[in-house]
């Protein structure tokens, strides 16, 4: 095994691991436009990473060993049922991704790392996507959640003020209405957020998943951007890597068998 093909094989895991814990980060802590942004580099660079294992790094069983010592690390967000069914659906999604590279490879008469990532990378993109979509569902965040709907002040004042028909004075004597009016006006105003907060409580517990589902389904508009991203930064790669000479090409003649009738 060469230099380099061990150096990608030490980098896959410890990408991951980076890009676990910004995961984690984001979810666990305050949102922040900085986070989420390293989050992304996060994952470009453990996906570069995984490209060019897929492209350069023919070892399977090597290759196999470090890709699960780098998904053990979205553990860190909990280790449950529905972590373990993504990793699971991770791994099989790495092997598809490695399979149809490999197979794209073999047939091609001229290599081409571009269409061979682009075309096969889909499934382990939105794979983890729905990973991320579960560790937001079990962060402490939606666990926590609790439902507090209120109607904004403005817009139930506005309504207010067409029923407000009683003067604050008579006869230019002030007799406190002023006073009694925004004493009723607050009671009606927690009165009718207690009841809308009462007829919305039995759905409390649907609305984690519907966000962590919509959550998904956001993401989804990342799908091709990053798909292109990554073959396209990972070829040149690969092309800059051929032109220093630490990855070669050579001409190799297949015997292929046919049938004749």
């Amino acid at each position: 095994m060469s230099l380099l093909n061990k150096i990608l094989l030490i980098l896959l895991p410890l990408s991951n691991w980076f890009f676990a814990w910004k995961i984690n980060e984001v979810f666990t802590n305050e949102f922040s436009y900085n986070k989420a942004i390293f989050t992304v580099l996060g994952f470009l660079l453990w996906g570069i990473i995984l490209g060019l294992n897929l492209i350069l790094v023919k070892s399977y069983n090597w290759q196999i060993l470090a890709f699960i010592l780098g998904i053990v690390s979205f553990f860190i967000a909990g280790a449950n049922i529905y972590i373990l069914s993504a990793l699971i659906l991770l791994f099989l999604a790495f092997l598809y991704a490695r399979k149809y590279v490999r197979a794209d490879l073999d047939n091609l008469i001229k290599i081409d790392s571009y269409q061979a990532l682009y075309r096969n990378l889909w499934f382990f993109i939105i794979t983890v996507f729905f990973l991320i979509s579960l560790t937001y569902y079990i962060s402490p965040k939606l666990s926590n959640y609790k439902l507090d709907l209120a109607i904004p002040e403005k817009t139930f004042n506005f309504v207010f003020s067409f029923i407000d028909i009683a003067p604050n004075e008579l006869l230019g004597i002030d007799f406190g209405i002023s006073d009694l009016k925004k004493s009723f006006k607050d009671d009606v105003y927690i009165t009718a957020n207690n009841y809308l907060n009462s007829i919305t409580k039995p759905y409390e517990v649907y609305i984690p998943g519907a966000l962590a589902l919509a959550l998904f389904f956001s993401l989804q508009i990342l799908s091709w951007p990053l798909r292109f991203l990554l073959s396209i930064i990972t070829s040149f790669i690969i092309g800059f890597l051929t032109t220093l000479g630490a990855v070669k090409k050579q001409i190799v003649k297949v015997d292929k068998e046919e049938i004749i009738g």
